[in-house]
């Protein structure tokens, strides 16, 4: 919560920023791996699937592990 709802509530973001849900902005990116479950020494090998900056996908790859324009 340290970074998020708190922290959108003390710089008084709170209406639009702090948590993903329906008509809040969010940055964030979806990784290919779970970096919780693999060891240290693998997160280099992780991909960045999809970055998503004040809610619009700005990157995304397809199923081939390919930049797919046609969904940005």
């Amino acid at each position: 919560k340290a970074y998020t709802i708190n922290n959108a509530f003390a710089s008084f973001q709170d209406k639009k920023t702090g948590k993903l849900a329906k008509g809040m902005l969010a940055d964030f990116v979806v990784i290919d791996k779970n970096l919780l479950s693999i060891p240290a020494s693998s997160i280099k090998d992780a991909s960045i699937m999809m970055t998503v900056v004040d809610g619009k996908t700005v990157y995304q790859k397809n199923m081939h592990g390919e930049l797919d324009y046609d969904q940005l």
